[in-house]
Order: structure tokens, then sequence, then C-alpha cells
């Protein structure tokens, strides 16, 4: 099963401490609203209803997931989900041509987390509503 994700911009991967890390989380591919690449091999994802956030790690990097608009997901089993493991790919079609990559982990973010990523990555990964409160 494949299925495309667009957005106008790219959202964001993370990391959290190794104390908490949990890489075996799951989403429902089609809850998946935005993401961010943080450099070619993390990303963060966020889903369901953009109130989640989780940090993607890949297996191989991909050279334009900072930069691509469209994010696709292989539901490597078929189940509706993209996981931290079994065989869940991310594609990147922006391109001059896809490149695809098998998801090695993903773990879901608190706040904190989210932050410390962001400070990590040096880019805001907190979303404006959180940032005022609503």
């Amino acid at each position: 099963v494949v299925a495309l994700l667009m957005g106008s911009s790219p959202a964001s991967a993370a990391e959290t401490p190794a104390a908490k890390k949990d890489d075996n989380a799951c989403v429902f591919a089609g809850t998946i609203n935005n993401w961010r690449g943080l450099d070619s091999r993390n990303l963060v994802i966020w889903a369901p209803n953009g109130n989640v956030a989780y940090h993607v790690t890949l297996g191989f990097a991909l050279t334009d997931l900072r930069s691509t608009e469209t994010l696709g997901v292989v539901d490597g089993n078929g189940d509706g989900r993209l996981c931290g493991y079994g065989m869940d790919q991310l594609v990147v079609t922006g391109g001059p041509y896809p490149e695809k990559s098998t998801i090695t982990g993903m773990t879901k973010l608190d706040d904190a987390a989210l932050a410390e990523l962001g400070d990590k990555y040096k880019v805001n990964l907190v979303r404006k509503a959180k940032q005022s409160g609503k």
C-alpha cells in the first residue's frame, strides 16, 4: 500500500533522550498531517490531527528530505500503520528521481523531547498553537 502526503512545507523530525526512547511507535498513515526533515535520515511527523509528534529515523539517507513538499508512505505489511519496525518506508518524490528508505525507528515525543530535538537541529519544532497557549 502506498500513500502520498502533500504539504505546503516540510514538517519535522525528533529525537528523545536514550532513557525514554521507544523506537517501536506506530501511527495510522492517513493521520499524518505534517512533517519536517531534520537531516537526510531524521524527520519529525505530526499525527493524529497534528497533536502528537514522532521522531522518525531512516535506514538510508534521502537527499531531498529537508526540502520536499511531497512525502510518500509505503505500508510494508498492509496494516495501515507507519511503524518504527517492519518494512514501512518513506519516499521522497520531489527530486529528480524518487528516493525511498526503510524506517528503522519511530519515537513518540513529549513537549520537552520535541524542544530538545529542535535545539539539537537548530529548528523550531514547537507548533504555534502550543507557543501561544491555545
